[in-house]
């Protein structure tokens, strides 16, 4: 409210915009000054010292002038000395960019900021400490400076000072996860619990983005310190949008721990979505026990439209080869087949796949008849002739297993529907 109150105390000094006082020119400016106003309530449009000069200036050149103003050799003077000033402080800030110097202001912060990660880079950490230390003086809300310190203060074994510094960078800079990422990078080859305490708060931050650092997190801490990827478990198994990257680094009895715990911490899977689910069980059924796997599914029906390839494979494993083609018939995503809309003889369809053997279209058609007309034997060598061939559509092996399932073959039909799954995922 005091905002737009003072605001319109301000606009009131434009009017009157009559015939006369520039009216035009001041109405641009004012124009200008409402767009830069209203650029504020989605951004800081005003958040360096150079854009509010911009809006201060569109409001002295809107203003309403009712006086006229004698000529003073003075005041021309006085506006020349400070235009011959900012040129002066001008020149000297561009000289100073150029050269690195440490000017005071935003260009000496600017400028220290670059040459200590230039020293951190080169592990000249007492020079990374001065500089920003220097720099903090002129920009003491800056969080990079404190960072920066802090990172130099790590490697030169200063932590609890580097402790301090990173808490002010967190708390200058609330809401990006960068700071604290980079944070747990910095103390991780020394101090793991630190480093987990940081990236605890990254991944707070991290929003939508939460799996995917979590990923780069464990990245980092199986190549740099295998203590830390220890205290990340129990980070990842208890959230359910953390289990999958987790899951996806550990195998054996690591990933079968895992698998308990998620269990223990979510027995009915209620906080899984029905993606994480699917995933969840789909590596279940390619790195964990399947006898476990069956029993969670025995005591959990509703989990068998996720789980059922682990439990066919089960089954494959005790020879129920049946029971496992089955289940990949009821719960197997469907599979695009070519549309068949002639109604030519089979005798024609033989002939003209003799003279074309490699027409798939043709090919098909001609296994639909066959299998319509019961000519079961038929059909599965159309369809081997085509599922021998490792450039042949991969549906070819699904039309093979559904001929030795009506064979009533179901070993070679589940065998059959594997080389189907593999040929599809090339």
């Amino acid at each position: 409210m005091l905002a737009l109150a003072g605001a319109a105390l301000l606009i009131r000094r434009v009017f009157p915009l009559r015939e006369g006082t520039n009216q035009r020119f001041r109405l641009a400016a004012l124009i200008g000054l409402v767009l830069f106003a209203l650029h504020g309530i989605v951004d800081v449009s005003a958040h360096r010292v150079g854009t509010a000069y911009s809006a201060v200036f569109l409001l002295g050149l809107a203003f309403y002038r009712p006086l006229p103003l004698t000529s003073s050799r003075a005041i021309a003077a006085i506006f020349r000395i400070m235009g011959a000033l900012l040129c002066v402080f001008g020149l000297a800030c561009a000289i100073a960019a150029g050269t690195k110097t440490l000017l005071p202001g935003s260009v000496g912060v600017t400028n220290a900021k670059e040459l200590a990660a230039a020293a951190n880079r080169e592990r000249d950490f007492s020079a990374a400490v001065s500089l920003t230390s220097r720099a903090r003086a002129w920009a003491p809300l800056d969080w990079q400076l404190y960072f920066l310190r802090a990172l130099a203060e790590v490697a030169d074994k200063q932590g609890e000072v580097a402790l301090e510094d990173f808490q002010r960078a967190r708390f200058l800079e609330p809401n990006g996860f960068e700071v604290p990422l980079a944070e747990g990078n910095a103390w991780l080859p020394t101090q793991p619990t630190l480093a987990v305490s940081a990236w605890r708060e990254a991944l707070r931050r991290a929003g939508p983005r939460r799996a995917e650092i979590f990923s780069i997190v464990l990245a980092n801490a199986a190549n740099e310190n295998p203590a830390a990827s220890r205290m990340l478990e129990e980070i990842g198994l208890a959230r359910h949008d953390l289990v999958m990257p987790y899951l996806n680094r550990v195998s054996g009895e690591d990933f079968q721990r895992a698998i308990k715990q998620v269990l223990a911490n979510d027995p009915e899977l209620k906080t899984f979505t029905e993606p994480e689910k699917i995933a969840f069980f789909t590596l279940w059924s390619e790195r964990g026990v399947l006898d476990s796997l069956a029993q969670e599914v025995q005591r959990h029906p509703s989990w068998m439209p996720y789980a059922w390839l682990g439990l066919a494979k089960y089954y494959a494993a005790r020879k129920d080869f049946r029971a496992a083609y089955e289940l990949t018939q009821r719960y197997g995503e469907s599979v695009a087949l070519p549309r068949v809309t002639t109604d030519t003889s089979l005798d024609d369809l033989q002939n003209r796949f003799a003279s074309a053997p490699d027409n798939y279209a043709l090919g098909y058609a001609l296994y639909r008849a066959q299998i319509q007309r019961g000519r079961v034997d038929d059909a599965l060598n159309t369809a081997r002739h085509f599922s021998e061939r490792a450039s042949a559509p991969a549906y070819f092996h699904l039309l093979e297993a559904e001929c030795w399932a009506a064979k009533q073959n179901w070993e070679r039909a589940w065998m059959a529907w594997q080389a189907f799954e593999a040929a599809k995922a090339k």
